[in-house]
C-alpha cells in the first residue's frame, strides 16, 4: 500500500471535514479535521497548532467556503 504525501492527506481531511461543514454541523466539522490530520506525520502539527485552536473556539468559521479556506490553507510537512 502506497502512503500519501502529507499535502495528499490534508486534501483528504478538508474533504471529509466538509461533508459535515456542509451541512452546518460545526462541531463535526471541526471535530473530524482534528482528528484526521493527526494521523499522518506531515500534518498532525496542525491539530496542537495555537491558531487552529483559537479559530475553532471563536466561532467565526461558520460558513462552508471560509472553512474551507481555512483548513485547505495549512502547510504541511514533508
Amino acid at each position: 500500500m502506497e502512503q500519501s504525501t502529507a499535502k495528499q492527506h490534508l486534501d483528504w481531511c478538508v474533504e471529509r471535514a466538509m461533508v459535515y461543514a456542509n451541512d452546518g454541523d460545526w462541531p463535526n466539522a471541526w471535530a473530524s479535521f482534528m482528528s484526521d490530520v493527526d494521523k499522518h506525520p506531515g500534518t498532525e502539527h496542525i491539530r496542537y497548532h495555537e491558531l487552529a485552536a483559537m479559530a475553532m473556539m471563536s466561532g467565526s468559521f461558520n460558513q462552508p467556503k471560509v472553512f474551507e479556506d481555512f483548513i485547505s490553507g495549512w502547510a504541511v510537512k514533508s
